[in-house]
């Protein structure tokens, strides 16, 4: 089986082809789709439901919460949490490492070093609407 991970900000909730595999692989029994983003789960609906039928998502795995479970300081700056910029950078590739993940599609380039120990390929999107990367910490 293989599985895929989808970032939603600069990714899924930018590029329509990002949206049309998810779509695609949904109902496929040898594809499993995973969403993980920095998004808290509770605003998943709210951020990418009008694009993709959050019914079928089994897997999502949000920075935040995954920190907030660890007990880590997580604190709101506006809209954005924030933490231990370290913390954050590796959550994705930790969860890709345990999930299994055999392909990340993610726009930021922060979180590409984090892998180079894990068997998930790392896909950077280029995403020419995102001039800035901001970094958490």
């Amino acid at each position: 089986m293989m599985k895929l991970g989808f970032d939603i900000h600069g990714v899924v909730d930018t590029f329509d082809v990002f949206q049309e595999m998810i779509t695609g692989y949904l109902d496929d029994p040898n594809v499993e789709v995973h969403i993980i983003s920095g998004l808290e789960e509770k605003y998943l609906d709210e951020q990418i439901g009008h694009l993709i039928d959050l019914s079928k998502i089994k897997h999502f795995f949000s920075v935040t919460d995954y920190l907030v479970k660890k007990g880590a300081v997580v604190e709101w700056r506006g809209v954005l949490p924030w933490a231990d910029e370290e913390e954050w950078n590796m959550a994705k590739a930790a969860y890709c490492r345990l999930a299994g993940i055999d392909i990340l599609f993610d726009d930021s380039p922060i979180y590409a070093r984090y892998f180079e120990h894990v068997d998930t390929i790392f896909c950077q999107v280029h995403n020419p609407k995102r001039k800035t990367f901001k970094t958490r910490g």
